[in-house]
């Protein structure tokens, strides 16, 4: 089974069962433990509360069979406030992106977290100030 988080109903991928987020809250008990081949939930670290995102991470990576893949991602705030100080977002686009966000990380505390669990990092990438982390189990 493979499954996409979304935190609004766009950008759906055809042939993934769709998960919308209930604001910061991620249901995922309709799916059992090691069922999932794929998740993709490449902005849910912009959806979850700073001090929930060890605990989302783990029942993401609880849902995932082994050899399962797992792409998580989210907006890094470092690389925000560059963007931010640069004027190469203005104060306008900065506040809708910060109204948008429960929390904002950076990739290497991301990558640290993942380090800590039985998943390996197989590639990271960065976008403009969005990252991304591609995992197996």
């Amino acid at each position: 089974m493979k499954i996409q988080i979304l935190k609004d109903q766009q950008n759906l991928i055809e042939g993934y069962e769709h998960v919308a987020m209930n604001g910061a809250e991620l249901d995922l008990s309709r799916f059992s433990n090691n069922e999932c081949t794929e998740i993709i939930a490449d902005s849910i670290l912009d959806a979850v509360p700073v001090q929930y995102i060890a605990q989302s991470l783990k029942m993401l990576i609880d849902k995932l069979r082994m050899g399962g893949k797992l792409v998580i991602g989210g907006t890094d705030l470092r690389l925000f406030c560059k963007h931010v100080l640069n004027q190469t977002i203005s104060p306008s686009d900065a506040n809708v992106i910060v109204s948008q966000c429960q929390s904002m990380t950076n990739l290497d505390e991301i990558v640290n977290l993942v380090n800590t669990t039985n998943i390996k990092i197989e590639t990271t990438s960065i976008n403009g100030i969005h990252f991304e982390i591609c995992c197996t189990r």
